[in-house]
């Protein structure tokens, strides 16, 4: 996937929902510098539309505060279902 790709799937949710931000992990996304090249690519390509300036921030679109978050939520959900049957 590309800084292009990854702009084009950002705008997408921007103009659909308006976040005021993005938090894209997992493989592709470890790539060095796609997050900044996608970002930037989506700030020209939304000229300030949707959420306006707020693409522009380099903080936009982020990596998960967990480093595995879907493992981490799968096991909170197993402990919690081994909670509830005893």
């Amino acid at each position: 996937m590309s800084g292009r790709e990854s702009a084009a799937a950002g705008n997408t949710i921007v103009l659909a929902w308006s976040p005021h931000r993005i938090v894209a992990g997992g493989g592709v996304m470890d790539v060095a510098g796609l997050r900044q090249a996608a970002g930037e690519r989506m700030y020209v390509a939304l000229g300030g539309y949707g959420v306006g300036s707020a693409v522009g921030d380099p903080d936009f679109i982020r990596p998960p505060a967990l480093a595995h978050a879907g493992l981490e939520g799968a096991l909170i959900l197993a402990r919690q279902a081994a909670a509830r049957t005893g």
